[in-house]
C-alpha cells in the first residue's frame, strides 16, 4: 500500500492555481442553472485535484504534454547524422573522440590560445608570445608514440563576416596582405595506422578495440605533456568543431555557379576545336 501510494505527491504553482480559480466557480454556477449541481461540483474536484495532485511527478496537463510529445517524436523520423558523426566514438570513461578518415583512425587535440595575448604585424610579419614550437610535437611523438603519424591543422578567416559585405571589403582593403587573422584555431591531428600500431595495439586489446584503446593513451599522454610545458592542449570530445572550421561549405549552388561565402566559382561553355583559342 505505501509502495502505491508512493506515485502520488502534492505540488502547487501559481498557474495552476489561477486556473483552477477561475474555472471551478464557472462550473459551479453554469451547472447550477441547469440543475446539475452534482455534476458542478464532481468537476470542481476533478479540476481542484488535477492542479494539486502529482502522478509520478506529472499532474494532468504535464501528462497530456508529455503525451502529445511522445506521438510527435514518433510521426517526424530522427534527422539523420551528419557525414563527421558517422564512424566517430568516444571510448567510455575517456573524453577523446575518435574516427576513421580513410585507412587511419584519428583523434584531435585542440591548442587554445592563452587570453589577452597580442598579435602585432611588424613589416609583414606576425609576432606573438603564443607561439608552440613543433620540435615539442616531435619530440614527445618520439619518446611516446614513434608509430604514430601527426598533423598540425589550423583554420580560420583574416576579416569577420558578420559585417555588411561593403564594410567588410573596406576593411579586407585596409589590412591588405597582412596576415591579420580576426579569428582563428589551431588542431594537433593524430594518425594511427593499423598496420604500423599493430605491435603496440595487441599489448592492450586485439583488433580495432586495441588499436582505439592505444590512440586514446598516446592522445591523452600528449596533452598532458603538452600541458604540462604551458600549452593548454584539450583532447577533442567530438569533430564538430573541427569539421566545421576545416569544412569546405557553399550558400548557394547550382548548375552553373558555386556561390561561397564571399567568392563564385562560376562554369563556362566555349565550342571547341583546334582553331578556337578561348581563355576566362
Amino acid at each position: 500500500m505505501t509502495r502505491f501510494l508512493s506515485i502520488f505527491g502534492l505540488r502547487f504553482s501559481t498557474g495552476h492555481a489561477l486556473g483552477a480559480a477561475v474555472l471551478i466557480p464557472a462550473c459551479l454556477l453554469i451547472f447550477a442553472q441547469l440543475d446539475l449541481m452534482w455534476l458542478g461540483i464532481t468537476l470542481a474536484v476533478l479540476i481542484g485535484l488535477s492542479a494539486l495532485v502529482t502522478v509520478r511527478g506529472r499532474r494532468l496537463t504535464g501528462w497530456v504534454a508529455a503525451l502529445f510529445s511522445w506521438r510527435r517524436r514518433h510521426k517526424q523520423p530522427p534527422a539523420p547524422p551528419s557525414e563527421p558523426a558517422v564512424g566517430a566514438t568516444v571510448i567510455p570513461g575517456d573524453h577523446v573522440a575518435l574516427r576513421w578518415q580513410d585507412n587511419y583512425l584519428v583523434s584531435v587535440i585542440e591548442l587554445i590560445p592563452r587570453p589577452f595575448t597580442p598579435t602585432v604585424i611588424v613589416n609583414g610579419q606576425a609576432f606573438t608570445d603564443d607561439v608552440v614550437d613543433t620540435k615539442i610535437l616531435d619530440d614527445l611523438l618520439t619518446a611516446y608514440c614513434p608509430d604514430l603519424e601527426a598533423d598540425i591543422v589550423s583554420a580560420g578567416y583574416r576579416v569577420g563576416k558578420t559585417a555588411p559585405a561593403a564594410l567588410v571589403g573596406l576593411y579586407e582593403q585596409v589590412v591588405g596582405p597582412y596576415p591579420a587573422p580576426a579569428s582563428r584555431r589551431t588542431w594537433i591531428v593524430l594518425r594511427a595506422d593499423p598496420d604500423k600500431t599493430r605491435k603496440s595495439a595487441l599489448r592492450r586489446d586485439a583488433g580495432v578495440a586495441g588499436l582505439a584503446q592505444y590512440l586514446v593513451a598516446s592522445t591523452t599522454r600528449i596533452a598532458d605533456h603538452l600541458a604540462s610545458m604551458g600549452v593548454d592542449a584539450q583532447p577533442a570530445r567530438s569533430f564538430d568543431g573541427f569539421d566545421t572550421a576545416t569544412e569546405i561549405s557553399f550558400e548557394h549552388e547550382t548548375w552553373s555557379m558555386i556561390k561561397g561565402r564571399s567568392t563564385f566559382t562560376a562554369a563556362y561553355n566555349a565550342p571547341g576545336g583546334p582553331d578556337v583559342w578561348w581563355s576566362a
